[in-house]
């Protein structure tokens, strides 16, 4: 597949000095969806490379995760959410540990729940919807907001619908405020020009406006990050909202600094590099466990549950007795005893169990592939 070292480019003129060529793209790759070219700008010898170093990054996690099969793609969209919500939170000053946050996730915490822990565990089921939503349902100003306002209507529960607003911001708020930002962000003018440049170009231009148009406050941050990555889903990157960006930032949360110039693409593209990175080697370890298991013999009768038992594990982050129960539609004392067998007789890496109790309790149990 193309990447951005294979866009074509013709140089207008070329400053060693300074690294800078003023290029005109000749952008004649369909995966960046442009039709023919046109812009001319300035781009830096260090923005192109990182601009490269990411793309390719992306590429292969792209297609890594396609032709993945679908328990082990369903587990990395759980453990990547997982790990892009605890980066979501130090990116707002938040720490959580992500071992607790599992826990706390299927309600298996045994110690009193910080309030940062609380705001964390509301980014879960909202990041998981927007991994999976199509990116084409997210670049309209109204239909934003007419999400924004069904999700500030909900009296109850936690997910989609009370992460999108801040916390704080969810009670009273001026939609006609919240309108103007999102059309100042995505007007026709931005979604057009967008089009125009590589991709990874214009998410960061996405986390810039978000910031300036007051959107990072009214709305949320994290919302923000969600959109940038689902631009480059609509740019035909990936094929969902696949890059997890604030994953990148997590051991450098003072790069994440959205602005106008070129400094901002390199760190940003840099950024979604080392995020992807980070998200393919988690995928290599759930395809290396699910390699594992293919290669165990449990010696089991045909109608045996335990197949079922396993990929449950692989697409959620824990599983209980009782959530394999309800989901399977089996009773809770053969999901104890399969799990349990999986924990003593499962297979193993480098020694160690694929299959692990995540609490040290002796009842209520809690089960994962670490």
């Amino acid at each position: 597949m193309a990447v951005f070292s294979d866009l074509c480019f013709r140089s207008n003129w070329w400053t060693n000095s300074e690294k800078t060529s003023k290029l005109t793209t000749c952008l004649e790759v369909d995966m960046f969806g442009f039709q023919g070219l046109t812009e001319t700008a300035e781009i830096s010898l260090g923005v192109v490379k990182r601009l490269n170093d990411a793309t390719q990054a992306i590429t292969k996690l792209n297609e890594s995760l396609r032709l993945a099969p679908e328990r082990v793609r369903e587990g990395w969209i759980e453990r990547a959410v997982l790990a892009e919500a605890v980066s979501s939170a130090r990116l707002s000053g938040d720490y959580v540990i992500p071992e607790d946050l599992r826990l706390v996730a299927f309600d298996a915490y045994d110690g009193p729940i910080s309030n940062e822990m609380s705001r964390t565990a509301d980014l879960l089921p909202f990041l998981r919807v927007a991994s999976r939503r199509s990116p084409r349902q997210m670049f309209t100003p109204l239909r934003l907001v007419a999400m924004t306002r069904l999700r500030l209507k909900a009296k109850s529960g936690t997910g989609f619908q009370t992460s999108w607003i801040s916390t704080g911001q969810r009670e009273q708020r001026d939609f006609d405020d919240i309108r103007y930002g999102l059309e100042e962000v995505f007007s026709p003018e931005n979604v057009s020009r967008w089009k125009s440049i590589p991709p990874l170009m214009a998410a960061a231009e996405i986390l810039y406006l978000w910031n300036t148009s007051g959107c990072d406050e009214m709305i949320s941050p994290e919302a923000g990050r969600v959109l940038a990555s689902a631009w480059l889903a609509r740019s035909g990157l990936t094929e969902k909202a696949w890059v997890m960006i604030s994953t990148g930032f997590h051991e450098d949360v003072f790069s994440f600094s959205p602005g106008p110039d070129s400094r901002w693409h390199r760190k940003f593209a840099r950024g979604v590099e080392l995020g992807c990175l980070g998200t393919y080697a988690l995928l290599n370890r759930l395809e290396a466990a699910h390699r594992a298991f293919e290669e165990v013999d449990f010696s089991m009768r045909s109608s045996s549950n335990l197949p079922r038992v396993v990929d449950l594990l692989f697409k959620r982050i824990a599983v209980t007795t009782s959530t394999a129960s309800t989901e399977l539609g089996i009773s809770s004392r053969a999901c104890a005893s399969i799990l349990e067998r999986l924990l003593h007789d499962g297979p193993k890496i480098k020694e160690r169990p694929v299959v692990q109790e995540l609490t040290g309790r002796s009842s209520f149990r809690v089960y994962g592939i670490v």
